[in-house]
């Protein structure tokens, strides 16, 4: 043992002069203190005699544990052995002391003394410390945090420590997070606080490799250092002795003991007791997992179960062979089986036919391998008797040695599925309207014929394409719904005089397609068209109207020599234009000139559509005479097309195809503004006459475009017209659309000073409820009526009738037609506003029709 560092304290029990100068002669060599007082390290008792023995017992009684060197006469042999027997440590001949024998005596019985002590000190200090681990094994560990509290408290007062605190590193051990931190001074704890492992790289490496890291000097030791000013110093800690804490091989933490005041060794005792208090943590730790993953078990059991019971798929535990384990909710709903009576079964005989059973026992037998499902589709028997349609999959659960555990069957009823797949199939291959085959399926049994004719080059067949005629004009006289009523009835006509095996479809809006396979002669198709037109003939009653329709038909003979179904269409819908073309109500073969025919219109079509574009179109204009005065009231404004090619062509021959084409919408923007622009001019030049208006004619299609007012009073603003001199004329089919937005475009136009005249007046079916809810100024009478005027004719009454109407509304009334001088002296007896007609003049160019003006200068009527 390592000699004490501080003097030994020496007591003469009995002044002795003698003896005091011996020991004063090896004070200073022996580090000897002579004291007169106890407390000492050893006493010296002078004895002449053994009278003087009882002396030993009361110094023993007084210190017990300190040595008692008696010094006696060499004279008296007794008296050492009876010094020895009473207690005394050691007896020293008084005969010529030697200083140093004497000071040696001394010191030895001191350090015995001492070591004595030092030995007892520890051994209570280990039994103390064990006494403290056998409390500290009782704590409960249940709750972490409350053990990580306890350990640091009991930690703290066995070691007699001011802080101890227990740190677990975060998940990637970038920090380490303060569990539990007690202060001994107030009792108290605290926690949260954080440490960077990057700031502080030498402290956490030595933790990683040391049982412990015990710091007598934790501001200097290199080990601790890096805490001197952040952590230490504020804390007022001086030594540290940190033991980490670990569990199942892995460093989770450290627990920290910290004492203020002077610098403290750590015993080995002490490191022991430290690194036994971080195995407590980590046995707290251990547990708190093995509880979290046993909650977490518990947990994802209860999850399955519950995934299992709320899941809408059928599932069915089986075992290797075959046998029912557990049945999920959703199974026994549809199969109408308790849990209990479904397990032990087998899933076979619970579940499936006769018929199926074999197919799935098989299956079961041989399930797929691992990670692999097998799917299957059967009808499933419920205890019920019925017989739902179900998708099901076969998985094998393995063991470790690849034996199959268990068997697990996922269903889903598809019964529904099924029903509505076959449904979504029936209507996507069906009219919705009508439920005949619609254009899909139609094209897929025309290709159908096409492959077989291929296969056999003497099979033909033939395609009917039927198209009803002015079916447009009835659907917006009688509404949308009567229009779908007759297309439904149409539909039933049609497939009630085809032959067993044809095929007739609503191809589109108004069209129906035929298929007829197998036909031996063009006569054959021939026989159904006419067939099918006479189904149309009887009248169809809806709305209590009595509605009489009749259809075109092209017709198209078909054989090897189509390659698609699209040019078997193609040319029955061209031979379905011809027999439109002549009339309707007809039908007409396909011949290779059709083909010539359609390629011609679109090479017209491409042509008017580049005369738009280079300003091609010329404005001819139609006197309007005022019947007043015979005067021109104003113009209405023709196109015609100047084709460099074609000459000046009428409009009867490209109004049609611009409309179809989508070109009728820059066109009539071209003529509008040209017509406003050449009014503008003429009233420039004749400003003497009386305030011209100018027609021009709108496109319903027109009515769909955004910008159809404000481009209106662009035009009107630009050329500085007035109020009332632009008719803008539409015809009745406008009015038929009934949208708001036709309403509210109409109010616009009339309310930016156009007015709105109503051209073709009477051949529609419109109701005259019209002429109030819309804001028409003018009505346009149709020539048809006019030509056919008589005196006292049927024709007279008509347009008798619709003035008296115009009349009464405050119309004004415009006769188109009028050819004749009786006609137009019936119109003017009938006091008809206005009149325009060959009798006045044709439609002339802008140039004519100023010269027709310039004699409005001379007074002169025109022909009135």
């Amino acid at each position: 043992m390592e000699p004490d560092s501080e003097p030994f304290r020496v007591r003469i029990a009995r002044p002795d002069p003698v003896v005091h100068a011996t020991l004063a002669a090896v004070r200073d060599r022996l580090r000897l203190d002579l004291v007169s007082a106890s407390p000492a390290d050893v006493v010296l008792l002078h004895l002449a005699s053994a009278a003087g023995l009882d002396e030993i017992d009361r110094l023993l009684e007084e210190e017990p544990d300190v040595p008692v060197i008696v010094l006696a006469a060499p004279d008296a042999p007794g008296l050492f052995d009876a010094a020895l027997r009473r207690g005394a440590t050691d007896v020293v001949s008084t005969e010529r002391p030697d200083p140093l024998t004497l000071g040696r005596s001394v010191r030895y019985a001191g350090e015995r003394r001492r070591t004595r002590r030092a030995l007892r000190k520890k051994t209570e200090e280990a039994h103390r410390l064990r006494e403290a681990l056998v409390e500290i094994a009782k704590t409960d560990v249940a709750d972490e945090d409350l053990a990580f509290r306890r350990l640091a408290r009991a930690s703290s007062r066995a070691l007699g420590v001011d802080r101890v605190s227990v740190w677990l590193f975060n998940e990637d051990h970038t920090e380490i997070v303060c569990r539990a931190l007690y202060r001994r001074a107030d009792d108290a704890y605290e926690s949260g606080q954080r440490l960077r492992s990057i700031d502080y790289p030498a402290y956490f490496e030595a933790l990683a490799e040391s049982r412990a890291v015990p710091a007598s000097d934790a501001r200097s030791d290199p080990r601790t250092a890096e805490f001197a000013e952040g952590y230490l110093r504020p804390h007022g800690i001086v030594s540290m002795l940190d033991v980490p804490v670990r569990a199942s091989g892995r460093l989770f933490g450290v627990v920290c003991h910290e004492h203020g005041g002077g610098r403290r060794a750590w015993t080995l005792e002490e490191q022991e007791f430290a690194s036994s208090i971080a195995d407590h943590a980590a046995l707290a730790i251990e547990d708190a997992e093995r509880r979290r993953a046993e909650e977490a078990l518990r947990d994802e059991r209860n999850f399955c179960s519950a995934v299992l019971d709320t899941a809408a798929t059928l599932v069915a535990v089986l075992d290797p062979a075959g046998r029912v384990v557990r049945v999920n909710r959703a199974f026994c709903r549809l199969m109408g089986h308790t849990p209990e009576q479904a397990a032990g079964r087998s899933f076979t005989d619970l579940v499936f036919s006769p018929a199926d059973a074999d197919g799935v026992r098989a299956a079961l037998e041989s399930p797929p391998p691992a990670e692999a499902v097998g799917e299957h589709e059967h009808a499933w028997i419920t205890r019920r008797g019925t017989r739902p349609r179900v998708a099901w999959t076969l998985a094998a659960l393995r063991g470790s040695d690849g034996a199959v555990k268990h068997l697990v069957v996922t269903g889903v009823d598809i019964t529904e599925r099924k029903a509505l797949e076959e449904q979504l199939i029936h209507d996507a291959f069906h009219d919705s309207l009508s439920g005949l085959p619609n254009r899909s399926l139609f094209l897929d049994r025309l290709a159908h014929a096409i492959r077989q004719a291929k296969r056999r080059p003497d099979r033909r067949f033939a395609v009917l394409f039927m198209d009803l005629d002015r079916f447009k004009i009835l659907n917006d006289s009688l509404g949308h719904l009567s229009g779908d009523r007759l297309l439904v009835e149409v539909g039933k006509r049609v497939a009630s005089v085809i032959r067993p095996g044809d095929t007739v479809s609503r191809f589109g809006g108004d069209e129906f397609t035929l298929l007829l396979d197998d036909v031996r002669a063009e006569s054959d198709a021939i026989q159904v068209a006419e067939r099918v037109q006479k189904s149309l003939e009887t009248a169809v009653r809806i709305e209590g109207h009595d509605v009489v329709t009749s259809i075109s038909i092209g017709i198209a003979l078909g054989g090897a020599e189509y390659a698609r179904a699209e040019e078997v269409l193609r040319d029955a819908d061209l031979a379905m234009y011809q027999a439109k073309s002549k009339g309707g109500a007809r039908h007409e073969t396909f011949n290779p000139s059709m083909h010539a025919s359609a390629l011609s219109r679109l090479r017209i079509e491409t042509e008017l559509r580049h005369a738009i574009e280079r300003g091609e179109i010329v404005i001819y204009y139609q006197p309007v005479i005022d019947f007043s005065d015979g005067r021109i009231a104003g113009f209405e404004a023709l196109a015609r097309w100047s084709s460099p090619t074609r000459g000046l062509v009428p409009p009867s021959e490209f109004i049609r195809l611009a409309e179809d084409a989508g070109l009728i919408i820059p066109l009539d923007r071209v003529v509008l503004r040209g017509a406003c622009r050449q009014l503008r001019r003429w009233r420039e030049r004749f400003p003497r006459l009386r305030p011209l208006s100018v027609g021009v004619n709108l496109s319903g299609r027109q009515f769909v475009q955004r910008d159809l007012v404000e481009h209106v009073r662009d035009v009107i603003r630009e050329n500085g017209l007035e109020p009332g001199c632009l008719n803008l004329e539409i015809t009745e089919s406008v009015l038929l659309d009934g949208s708001p937005q036709v309403a509210e475009a109409l109010q616009a136009l009339h309310d930016a000073g156009a007015r709105i005249s109503l051209d073709d007046f009477g051949t529609g079916y419109s109701s005259l409820s019209y002429l109030h809810r819309f804001p028409i100024d003018v009505l346009k009478i149709d020539r048809s009526f006019v030509s056919s005027m008589r005196a006292g004719g049927e024709g007279e009454e008509i347009v008798r009738t619709i003035l008296t109407l115009a009349q009464g509304l405050d119309l004004q009334v415009v006769a188109e037609g009028v050819e004749t001088r009786e006609q137009a002296d019936a119109l003017k007896r009938l006091r008809c506003d206005y009149a325009q007609g060959y009798l006045f003049s044709r439609p002339v160019t802008a140039e004519t029709a100023e010269t027709l003006l310039e004699k409005e200068l001379d007074s002169r009527p025109v022909n009135a």
